[in-house]
């Protein structure tokens, strides 16, 4: 397995992208609604050699930006009741449902079903949860 991206919780996205810039990441994707999760998502790359803003990149490590547009309730709580925070790290996995059967077997939480991620190429993706780091993403790897 290994790091695809680090998801940040926040309550504002072109804040959140504002404040990223400045620490060197670029955007790399187009602002996307998941319209089953009914949230938005941002991803950004680090990129500490580009000046220019908002260019498009690829290649370093990267960032989803997740905010929760009306309606999502489960979001916005945490945003309520945590503010901005680092949410989930999503690791790229060859074994997908393997890797869930495994980690379920460790004692990992499965949070939901697996389901299509649209903003990251209609891939299969699932939640997991575990006391004592937190929530995880796997991401299969096409």
């Amino acid at each position: 397995m290994k790091i695809h991206h680090v998801g940040y919780l926040v309550n504002n996205i072109d804040d959140a992208v504002a404040d990223f810039q400045k620490l060197g990441y670029v955007v790399s994707s187009s602002l996307i609604f998941d319209e089953k999760r009914k949230i938005f998502i941002q991803f950004l790359e680090f990129n500490p050699t580009n000046t220019i803003k908002n260019e498009i990149v690829s290649g370093g490590t990267r960032i989803e930006l997740i905010t929760p547009a009306q309606g999502c309730e489960l979001f916005s709580k945490r945003l309520r009741s945590l503010g901005s925070i680092p949410y989930h790290i999503c690791y790229e996995c060859q074994d997908f449902k393997e890797k869930i059967l495994e980690l379920q077997a460790e004692g990992f939480l499965l949070i939901r079903e697996p389901q299509v991620a649209p903003a990251i190429e209609n891939r299969q993706v699932v939640f997991m949860y575990s006391n004592s780091i937190g929530l995880i993403e796997l991401l299969e790897v096409k």
